[in-house]
């Protein structure tokens, strides 16, 4: 499996948060794998077969081929049908009602076909496709660039609450949040319904989850000393949240298979795409050896 990161251009990093690319062969004995929330909303354009989400009944449901991807509060199970070769587009929280002028809670829980949202959008982005990766990346980052807005814009209150909830890991209580940007915590939630999907509160969680998710893959701990870590009051309230945004318990996770979990939840931004798309080709050939 091949997953990467590249980081937006300045003047798009204040609405993406990466580009991204994953590619690997089909496994006909794979089962399907679950997507942790992350709190971002993206747009997703496939190359190859499509991908089925797998419902709690047992149905699937085929996946569109350039399709807006709203905020999930929970996993969800994803399939794919044959070979991967995906190309992303991870919004800030915010960024998507930002550029799309979206309410973004109207698309949560939703992967729908861009089309029905914007077609020009869509075709373009099909079309920025058809290349190589350098190429693709190049064409994807114009098209989202012809769509900032005309004059500079201050942070609105959705920006200023993220970047205080990020920088706390999501352990700021809503309270404080709303002390500081000097709004209640009725206002700010609306605020943020409407422009990133989710509650602040909620939004918070997936953060503090995404945080344990890191620390488990990069330091070996016990879960008392993961809790501590990550702001938990305890194990037992770890474990909930285990539950909740992944759907098994601790022990289960850790002893599954999730390799796009691994991706979407733990990757980082590695590449520096500003500075020398060649290099990404040679990264990419290096993976795929």
């Amino acid at each position: 499996m091949f997953y990467r990161e590249f980081p937006p251009s300045r003047e798009l990093s204040r609405y993406l948060r990466c580009l991204w690319v994953l590619r690997y062969s089909h496994d006909l004995n794979a089962e399907a794998e679950r997507v942790i929330p992350d709190g971002c909303c993206e747009i997703i354009m496939n190359r190859a077969a499509p991908f089925q989400q797998v419902h709690a009944d047992g149905t699937k449901q085929s996946q569109p081929s350039v399709m807006l991807v709203g905020q999930i509060d929970r996993f969800i199970l994803i399939q794919p049908t044959g070979d991967v070769d995906l190309l992303g587009v991870r919004f800030q929280p915010g960024g998507l009602h930002a550029l799309l002028g979206l309410n973004v809670q109207e698309v949560n829980h939703q992967r729908i076909a861009l089309s029905s949202i914007s077609a020009r959008l869509s075709r373009r982005l099909t079309e920025a496709t058809c290349g190589d990766l350098d190429a693709n990346l190049d064409r994807v980052l114009r098209t989202l660039t012809t769509m900032l807005p005309k004059s500079e814009r201050r942070r609105s209150l959705v920006e200023r609450a993220v970047v205080e909830l990020g920088a706390s890991q999501g352990t700021l209580a809503i309270s404080d949040l709303g002390r500081r940007l000097g709004v209640t915590p009725r206002q700010l939630e609306r605020r943020f319904r409407h422009e990133a999907g989710l509650t602040p509160k909620r939004f918070a969680r997936i953060l503090r989850f995404n945080n344990l998710l890191r620390l488990c893959q990069n330091r070996p701990a016990t879960w008392t000393e993961y809790s501590l870590a990550c702001g938990y009051y305890d194990q037992a309230h770890l474990i909930r949240d285990f539950h909740d945004l992944a759907g098994m318990s601790p022990r289960a996770f850790h002893r599954s298979t999730h390799k796009l979990a691994d991706c979407f939840s733990i990757g980082q931004c590695r590449s520096d795409f500003s500075n020398s798309t060649n290099r990404i080709s040679a990264i990419l050939a290096d993976s795929l050896e």
